[in-house]
This record gives structure tokens, sequence and C-alpha cells, in this order.
């Protein structure tokens, strides 16, 4: 096992001897008056530490041991990811699984598989891993504890600085949030470094030392090891105040999502902007009412230039033209007076097969973009049960289609149907047309053919249609 033991606390400044040292008493009092904040809560249920086996989540894993007593309190247990990305990473699962039953305290371990060709980094590419996994395992109403400090939130800050983010990632890391079925907490942030490694000398405590933690090539070490003790021999008191100036962000972002709430609440339908109430808006609160829906959304955020891209090219477009912009992960697209955020998908391209035969008593899976077919019997008119017994033949738009819709007396062709419709232009070659022979006899569920129909009195069949992306 590597480097267990004392030695090499990198989470400390070099400036220890500037810094005043709170004693374990004053940290235990710390995480208890958090503790008392959650006792409060109803909907809090339990606690679930991050436990690496470092010295930050070792002394958090500790004092919440001795803060957190299971009678009177809250449910204690903690959980160790396994990234898989160090030939010691099973060794350091065992370290945490012997110092969690010292404790007393479960322990779970769960490996993940880091995506190293992700383009994102291995640095960030591990933490997502982490955090995806951890959102899942949070129970309902628990609590996840991590062992986030002060120096933590000005690694994060400077990044975020460097990265040119808004104030939202300015606001760098809240002490609490919610996360998953539940919430995440982050009660060390006041805390120093050096604070930590006081704790754990005091009470000799035994941590992991991850020698990944030394790699300059990445960002966040980098600032650690090169940067951070060059601002801290300068300003040291630079944690502290830089952590006012990450709340004032955080209030900041506040009000920002109120006003984005506020022009939403006029703007937004589901996925789609209306242009008109965003050309009324002034251009910062059209930055910020675009931010908005794309994290409602769970989307991306784009550059500042695909911003201006999106609302210049977008908003001033004509309303018959159809532009669109596009980075990783989403599509923008205006069809009239909406603007449309999509997942990435090849709306040209997807689902290329031009054809299936479908034997109406199963489910026809079309793919991702074009959802699956399936035939229920309904009492209302649909489609009549003798046109299901042919062989029915699933096909796409090539063009010239027409049908006579049920309760219409002349033909119509398909591309004035869905126009008239609203159907957006990127999904109509992704509507199944269902052919009886040779006849097309239901267009999606959109429409059955009037002669394919059922009469009064006669078993009726309507198409089910799901799990596509919107038509409209």
């Amino acid at each position: 096992m590597e480097n267990l033991g004392k030695s090499d606390r990198n989470v400390i400044s070099n400036k220890t001897a500037l810094t005043t040292v709170k004693s374990s008493t004053s940290i235990l009092a710390e995480l208890k008056s958090r503790i008392d904040e959650l006792r409060i809560d109803p909907a809090v249920t339990s606690l679930c530490v991050a436990f690496s086996g470092g010295v930050d989540s070792t002394v958090l894993l500790h004092a919440l041991a001795q803060a957190c007593p299971e009678e009177p309190g809250i449910p204690l247990r903690a959980i160790h990811v396994n990234h898989q990305m160090h030939a010691q990473a099973e060794h350091w699962a065992e370290h945490c699984r012997a110092v969690c039953t010292g404790l007393q305290i479960s322990l779970d371990v769960h490996a993940v598989a880091v995506e190293l060709n992700s383009g994102i980094g291995p640095e960030a590419a591990a933490r997502q891993a982490r955090y995806d996994l951890l959102r899942e395992q949070v129970r309902p109403g628990e609590v996840l504890v991590t062992a986030h400090h002060r120096q933590d939130q000005l690694e994060t800050l400077l990044l975020q600085l460097l990265r040119g983010a808004g104030v939202a990632g300015l606001a760098a890391m809240p002490v609490r949030a919610a996360f998953g079925s539940g919430w995440l907490l982050r009660p060390l942030l006041d805390i120093s470094g050096a604070e930590i490694g006081a704790y754990a000398d005091e009470l000799d405590l035994d941590w992991l030392d991850d020698p990944s933690n030394r790699d300059t090539n990445l960002d966040r070490n980098y600032l650690r090891h090169e940067v951070l003790p060059r601002l801290e021999a300068r300003w040291p008191a630079a944690a502290a105040t830089v952590a006012r100036s990450a709340r004032h962000c955080a209030e900041a972002a506040s009000i920002m999502e109120a006003v984005a709430r506020q022009d939403a609440a006029a703007a937004l339908v589901g996925n789609r902007l209306r242009v008109l109430a965003l050309q009324e808006l002034p251009r910062p609160r059209q930055n910020n009412l675009i931010r908005y829906t794309l994290r409602r959304l769970g989307y991306p955020y784009p550059t500042g230039r695909q911003i201006e891209t999106l609302i210049g090219g977008l908003l001033k477009a004509r309303g018959d033209s159809q532009p669109q912009v596009c980075w990783p992960g989403v599509q923008v697209r205006r069809y009239r007076d909406q603007i449309y955020f999509l997942p990435d998908h090849d709306f040209d391209n997807a689902d290329v097969r031009s054809a299936y035969a479908w034997n109406p008593a199963t489910e026809l899976d079309l793919g991702p973009v074009r959802g699956c077919l399936q035939v229920e019997e309904t009492t209302e008119q649909g489609l009549a049960q003798q046109f299901l017994e042919k062989s029915l033949t699933v096909k796409f738009r090539g063009g010239g289609e027409r049908i006579r819709p049920a309760g219409e007396r002349h033909s119509r062709t398909l591309k004035n149907l869905f126009q008239e419709a609203g159907v957006v232009p990127w999904m109509r070659g992704h509507v199944p047309l269902v052919y009886a022979g040779e006849r097309l006899v239901a267009v999606g569920d959109l429409w059955v053919d009037a002669q394919a129909s059922s009469r009064h009195g006669e078993r009726a069949y309507r198409l089910d249609w799901r799990g596509h992306q919107d038509l409209r």
C-alpha cells in the first residue's frame, strides 16, 4: 500500500505557520452545527460520506462518527468509489473497509469504468464517473457529505475563472445543494487544509496518499502545487477572501436564476422558446434565459461565440427559414416562431433504414429518433381489422405521398398535411408510413386513410406511436 501514514500531506498549505489552526474540538463543533441544521429538516433521512481514504475524507468520516452518534441522530454510512485507474486501487478499497470497520460504519464499495477517451481529460472523466455513480447511489432523503475544504473552493473558483465561467461557475461549490434523490453537503468549506491536517495529527489518524495528486500535468494539481503556495505566501488570507467572492457570485447567480424563471414563464414551453418573447428581452437577459433553458433541459453550455451565433442567427432569421446552431450534445433549431433545443441526433441520417416488414402483433422498434410502433384495440374509430390481416410494411417519405384522412373528401399530400399540422421539418422524414400492400393506410398516429378506417360496429385498432422525438 502506497504511503499509508502521515507523510507528504499535499493538501496542507506551506504557510501552516501563518494559519490559525483549529483544534479537533472546534472542527467537531462546526460539524455538529451542520448536523443540527439537518436534524430539524424532516426530509433528511440519513448521511452518506464520500470516502476516498485520503486525509480530508478520513478526518470528515472520523469527525462525523463523533459528532453524529447513532442515538439520537441520523444514520451514517460511507461509500467508496474505485476508479480502477491505479495499481493500488484494490488495496485502497481494503484500507477504507478497515477504517469503517474500526469506526463501526457500514461501507459500500463501487467500481466505475472511467472513459479515458472522452475528450475531457482523465481528471474530469474520473470526476464525472464518480459523481454519476454517487448520484445513482444516494437514497431518497439522504445527504451525501463530501470533504471539500477552503483550499478546494479556491482551486475551483480559479479553474472556473480560467475557463471564462459566468457568475454561476464563479459561485464555485455551495455548502448544500440538491443531488440525485437527496442532497449534497460540504460542511468543511470554512475549514482550511491545515486545520484538517492538524486534526489528523492530533488524533493520530491513518490515511491514503494517491500519487496522482502530485501530477502537475493535471490542472487542479498544478494550481495546488505551483500556484496556490505563491498566492498564499503573498496573500495568506486568499482562500478566505476568495470564498467571500464566491458567496457574492452565488447571490448574484440566485438573482439571475429568479429573473430567468420569470422570463421563462412567458417564453419557455417544454423544449421550445417563443421567438417573439425572447426578442422582447435585452441581450443580457436573452443570454441568461438561454443558459437557464439549457440547464433545465440538462444540456451542456455553448461557447460565448455559439451563444452570439444562436441569438443573432436564429432570432434574426426569416420566418420561413430553418437555421440551426450545434455543439457537442446539443442542436438548436428554429421553425416558424419557436426555437427548439434538441439532443445531438443526426436527423438527416438517423435510422436510415427505409422500410420494415411488420407483423402488427409485435412491437416494431424504429430507433431513437423514430421511436416504436404497436397496435392497440380501440372503442373509437381507427384502422379496420381487415387491413391488419394483410402484409404490413413501414416506410418513410420519399416525396409525393398522398392520403385521404378519415373524415375528409379529398386526398392530400403529406407535405401539405405536415405543414398544416405544424410538424417540424426535421421529423417529417421520420414519421412512419404504414402500408397494407400498396395502400398507405396510416401516417404514424396522425392520420388513418378513409378507406382503411373502421365502420360503425366494426372492431377498430389504433397505432400507438411513442418514444420518438417531438413532432411539434
